[in-house]
């Protein structure tokens, strides 16, 4: 499953007024990441993404990407088995004029196909046994 995210972040928004947008994703693994910043911000647009408090990308906290006409993809293996199942993203925007758009896309397996040792004892059996 790939979910896909437009967030748009008005001119003026300093650090400190971060944007925070939800992420809802299903149930499973995350397997990938990709985070596109389309042509325009010139290094003013800055993400991180977040699973509750903890900082995930980048994963040095008080870091964050920001680029122009880029897209930073990676492979990732990050378990996502209990609710909430979102992830959160926080943006801002040093840009005086503008507001930005980045997307952000996360791709999404399930849990039996890419780590089924994470399943109950029970449903591991099942899936071994293909019922």
């Amino acid at each position: 499953m790939i979910f896909r995210f437009g967030v748009s972040t008005p001119a003026n928004t300093a650090a400190a007024d971060e944007v925070k947008t939800i992420l809802p994703i299903a149930h499973g693994v995350i397997t990938q990441i990709d985070i596109q910043f389309p042509p325009g911000p010139q290094g003013l647009l800055h993400i991180h993404i977040n699973d509750a408090l903890h900082q995930l990308f980048p994963y040095n906290t008080d870091e964050a990407f920001s680029s122009d006409f880029v897209n930073i993809s990676f492979r990732e293996h990050i378990p996502f088995i209990t609710e909430p199942f979102e992830l959160q993203a926080y943006t801002w925007n040093l840009d005086d004029t503008y507001a930005h758009i980045i997307i952000i896309r996360v791709g999404v397996l399930p849990v039996h196909v890419v780590a089924p040792w994470l399943l109950p004892y029970d449903e591991r059996v099942q899936a071994a046994l293909g019922v």
